[in-house]
Parts: C-alpha cells; structure tokens; sequence
C-alpha cells in the first residue's frame, strides 16, 4: 500500500501487515487527487476506496477542492467469500499554499532578457519602433494564486485560463509591466519587465 508522490510519515513510514493507519501529512490545497497503488494478498480479493467517505470510482482519488483541512482516504480489501473484510486509512491534510510564482510570462512579440525562470523577478524586452502595443500570457504555477498587473483587479491565470493583458501606448523609451502575485496564505512576489521601445528610424 503507497500512495504515488507521497510518502507516509510520522508513526508508520512503511507498509505493514500489522499496521492499517497511515498518514501522508500535509498537502498542498491545489493538489485534487491522488493515485493509491493497493495490492490484495490474495489476488480474488477486491479493493474499494473512499474519501471522506464517498465511494471512489478507481484507485485515482478525487480530493475536496481548496484547503479543506483533515481528510481520510479509506481502501477496503473484501475477500473472496465478499464477507470478510480489511480497512486501511491514509490521513492528509489540505493547507493553504505559499507559492507565489509565475509558471510563465509570454510577450507575443520579442524574448524576455533574460530568459523567464520562476525565480529571476527583473527583465528587459526591447522591441522595435513599430511596436505599440505588447501583449502577455501570464500563468502561475499555483491555479489558487491571484495575480494583480499593474494595480489592476486582482485576477486567476491558469494553465487552463491563462490571463492576456496588453501593454498598450507605448511611449519610445521604457514602459514598466508589474505582475503581483499572491499566494493563498497570502505571501507576495512581484515580477517586473521593462518593455523598451526603440527609437524611430532615421530618414
């Protein structure tokens, strides 16, 4: 009995015949599911599995949405004669996350200088006279952060929704982008890129 990614702690750090509680900690609250490898001593047994008590589909479990606090997955081995039966349980817990960085900062035209790492915070991104306007994908790593650019309503930018913002009336010379980001347990971190409009070619 495992489960995948996730290492048991505290008392029981490895399966045992002799042990049926288990505890895999702390997880992050983005986490919404986990895949519990379970394997029956007698291969005509059957393996059931739950959630807070709701009957799971298959092995790969469905967790509450958000930082819900204590939980417990719950596998049942029913033996062959389906009367006899075995219960383990994995606690875990769901806690507000503190990651505040940006998976990805896209402009659509030109390369951030230099290249986006989620802990580099400072870049250049020259661009020629002709460009205007610049847009941005933005993503964070973390689907429950909140992003704010510059000043603006604070916003969510996930792999699935990414968040566009355009940079529009670029003056020649330097214009800031600043990209908050906040965690849910509410630590902030701040990416900025100077966009650098080149001058006018000369006649």
């Amino acid at each position: 009995l495992l489960v995948r990614a996730y290492p048991f702690v505290r008392e029981h750090v490895t399966f045992s015949q002799a042990y049926t509680d288990y505890s895999i900690g702390d997880i992050d609250s983005s986490v919404s599911g986990l895949v519990i490898e379970a394997t029956p001593e007698n291969d005509n047994s059957t393996i059931t599995y739950y959630v807070n008590g709701t009957l799971q589909t298959d092995n790969t479990v469905v967790l509450p949405d958000g930082p819900s606090g204590a939980g417990t997955i719950t596998v049942k081995v029913t033996a062959p004669d389906n009367y006899t039966t075995l219960v383990y349980t994995i606690g875990f817990k769901k806690i507000q996350s503190d990651n505040n960085y940006l998976k990805s900062l896209v402009p659509n035209h030109g390369t951030l200088n230099p290249t986006f790492i989620k802990t580099e915070q400072q870049y250049l991104l020259t661009v020629p006279n002709e460009y205007t306007a610049i847009e941005f994908e933005i993503i964070t790593e973390n689907r429950n952060a909140k992003i704010n650019v510059n000043s603006g309503e604070d916003q969510t930018a996930t792999d699935i929704k990414p968040y566009k913002y355009t940079l529009d009336n670029l003056e020649v010379g330097d214009t800031t982008l600043e990209v908050k980001v906040t965690s849910q347990s509410n630590r902030a971190r701040t990416y900025v890129v100077v966009v650098r409009r080149a001058q006018p070619a000369a006649n």
